[in-house]
């Protein structure tokens, strides 16, 4: 008998995301001739979603089948919505200048390189602002990326900027299944896959911009 003696939770690495993956999203394109198209979100190397046909990854059909992650490069790095009280946490104890981490909240001066540091604060679920000599601003993804980045540190498991998102894991198609009748797949996207082709466009427009 074997038993499960404990759970351990963590964050994958931009590199651990692409690593695991099988395919990378190039496009926002779904289908290609009414056939899934091979670099989108419906990608037929992401797995089986309906009850006919085979994976081209795993050469398994839909009962065994588990699906296979994609991977998709933001072009720019974005928070994530879950890890914000964690990252403000990181950012209130390093020190922008040098990267310096304390114990605690860093305040004044860093005892590293002597130079001022930042206050950092959340005004909503989802804006972070940072107090300097010159007034508040905006703390956006990329700011606070570089900032994190910084640190150094001999944990090979973790660092502080996995906490803000560079690559975006795609979830498997069975995951995200389009609506089927009679096992047959009819023309429809589940929510995920929605809300997924919906950052693939605004990420679009932005390397347009």
């Amino acid at each position: 008998m074997f038993g499960i003696n404990a759970v351990n939770f963590n964050i994958f690495s931009p590199e651990a995301i692409e690593k695991m993956s099988v395919v990378e999203i190039t496009t926002d394109e779904l289908y290609d001739s009414f056939n899934p198209k091979y670099g989108g979100l419906r990608d037929p190397r992401l797995g089986v979603s309906s009850r006919r046909g085979v994976c081209p990854t795993c050469q398994k059909t839909w009962s065994g089948c588990s699906g296979h992650f994609g991977f998709y490069r933001l072009p720019c790095p974005l928070y994530h919505i879950g890890w914000m009280h964690e990252t403000l946490q990181w950012l209130r104890k390093t020190c922008h200048h040098c990267g310096f981490v304390g114990d605690n909240v860093l305040k004044g001066n860093c005892p590293e390189c002597h130079k001022p540091v930042n206050r950092y604060f959340k005004k909503n679920s989802t804006s972070l602002f940072f107090e300097d000599v010159q007034g508040i601003h905006a703390l956006t993804a990329p700011i606070a990326y570089d900032i994190l980045k910084k640190i150094k540190t001999h944990r090979e498991n973790f660092h502080p900027s996995w906490l803000i998102l560079t690559v975006l894991p795609i979830p498997p198609n069975c995951v995200r299944p389009s609506p089927t009748l009679d096992g047959e797949e009819v023309r429809g996207e589940d929510d995920i896959t929605r809300r997924l082709l919906y950052v693939l466009r605004i990420a679009k427009t932005y390397k347009k911009s």
